[in-house]
């Protein structure tokens, strides 16, 4: 699992990780801070961070649990002896294994709160093996389901809080799981109520309608108990479900050949007045027609591809629109596109035309280089529409690039890196992205196919060769390859 930090991203991930009592690590990322959560069986069981503030002894002192003095004297004591600072606490005396257990649950509960408060960045979790606790490892006093509703809480957009709770037409009940439905947890009036009146025959639709709380407070109520896993929906068909398989193909197909000449706001079906909430609305609205895993259609299953482009698409716009620097620089490179379109029959000065591409490469180059993906791609996509012949080669592997760099486009990376080969099949330097990108995917076979044919016309090409080594795991190519390297 892992994706971009928006949103209600946190409290189903936190869902899928303590409901399926998963055991791995949960790490969060934006720019050079790092936080990092272990589950034991969906437990959370450490935290550890990059942020000096953040660590165990500046949080004690922080708190007023510690002082100084004595953070410096175990401090060097865990340089000598590389034991945990909790552990040389506790045996120096200064804290017993109470507080110790305190302390470290205080402790990663701050990382959480730290990371819900972050409107942007990364985070991924990693299934492994995590073993039972050692003589002096401690059982955190922290409950995972008191954090996913902390997380719950924080959700501000109503729009995200009931694309969370998705169909309220199913019937609700209480978890067939003692462990679940008996959590160490604390439950809001509103939490208390909506749970009083679920028994496996009332849908949540019909719940809302008794509710006395306000329609957002039951919303975001019934989102924080579905994430927790106290209560779940029965098995029953969503409307989208029901909707004949014919019908949602021919949708599918349609949105996927239309990517190519439909802009950010045609994608998510909205106009170029539209506001925030009107982008963020879109998006759910988009992601519930064309999430790969809302599919879950056997006769939908030839269509995996498409809906990944589909929603790759969907993706990049949301990122982009959602935010007004982003947003004011895609709508001058549309408008910028629209003119020169607009132009297309009246004689230009192929020399203008070069310099003024050029400008936009550039401008692309920098903001690649500062890290707004979003914004090179927007002017990229300009230069791609507009250019031909060489100048289109270049936006399009700088576009290539750009996308590689952004979560969830790396299809979009491959594609345009194949629209480079079919206009020149001997441009070596996307033949050689392309082969870095399915060894990073872990396409093996594909991968040494391109490079294969880099070495038809170069044997001696660095880059090649190397990754040729990295690929068949030695120091040097083999096979057919070392021929080639040997003539």
């Amino acid at each position: 699992m892992r994706g971009l930090l928006s949103e209600g991203v946190l409290p189903g991930m936190l869902r899928d990780v303590y409901v399926g009592r998963r055991s791995g690590l949960l790490v969060f990322t934006r720019g050079e801070e790092r936080y990092a959560v272990r589950f034991r069986k969906g437990h959370i069981v450490h935290g550890q961070s990059s942020v000096p503030q953040a660590h165990l002894g500046e949080i004690m002192v922080g708190q007023g649990l510690l002082k100084q003095a004595d953070l410096d004297r175990a401090t060097a004591l865990v340089r000598d002896t590389r034991k945990r600072l909790g552990q040389v606490l506790v045996e120096l005396g200064v804290i017993d294994r109470g507080q110790l257990e305190d302390a470290l649950a205080l402790q990663v509960r701050e990382h959480l709160l730290r990371v819900f408060a972050w409107t942007e960045g990364m985070c991924a979790f990693e299934d492994q093996d995590v073993p039972a606790p050692a003589d002096f490892d401690l059982t955190l006093r922290l409950s995972t389901g008191q954090m996913i509703l902390e997380a719950v809480r924080r959700v501000r957009n109503a729009e995200v809080v009931r694309y969370g709770i998705g169909d309220l037409d199913r019937v609700l009940a209480l978890s067939p799981d003692p462990l679940l439905r008996f959590q160490r947890i604390t439950l809001s009036p509103a939490d208390g109520f909506l749970l009083s009146r679920v028994d496996g025959l009332t849908s949540a639709r019909q719940i809302f309608q008794m509710t006395p709380f306000p329609q957002e407070e039951a919303e975001r109520s019934l989102f924080g108990l579905l994430c927790t896993g106290i209560v779940e929906y029965l098995p029953g068909a969503a409307d989208d479900a029901a909707r004949p398989a014919d019908a949602r193909r021919a949708e599918i197909l349609d949105a996927y050949h239309g990517l190519a000449s439909r802009d950010y706001f045609q994608v998510l079906e909205i106009g170029r007045d539209a506001s925030h909430a009107a982008v963020i609305s879109a998006y759910y609205r988009q992601a519930r027609r064309f999430h790969p895993d809302v599919q879950h259609d056997p006769a939908l299953g030839d269509l995996r591809d498409q809906l990944d482009a589909v929603f790759t698409r969907v993706s990049e716009a949301y990122e982009t629109l959602r935010r007004p620097a982003l947003r004011q620089s895609y709508e001058l490179t549309l408008d910028r596109m629209r003119a020169a379109s607009a132009a297309a029959d009246v004689p230009r000065d192929p020399a203008e035309q070069a310099r003024s591409a050029e400008a936009v490469l550039h401008a692309a180059q920098e903001r690649l280089g500062e890290g707004r993906h979003w914004e090179a791609i927007g002017l990229l996509e300009g230069v791609v529409a507009i250019a031909g012949g060489l100048l289109r080669q270049r936006a399009r592997l700088l576009l290539a690039e750009a996308y590689a760099k952004t979560p969830r486009a790396g299809k979009s990376a491959e594609q345009e890196l194949m629209a480079v080969l079919e206009e020149n099949p001997a441009n070596v330097e996307a033949r050689l992205r392309l082969a870095i990108l399915y060894r990073d995917r872990g396409l093996k076979t594909r991968a040494l196919e391109h490079l294969r044919q880099i070495l038809d016309k170069d044997p001696r090409h660095g880059g090649a060769v190397e990754l040729v080594a990295q690929l068949e795991g030695g120091d040097e190519p083999r096979g057919v390859f070392r021929k080639l390297l040997r003539g």
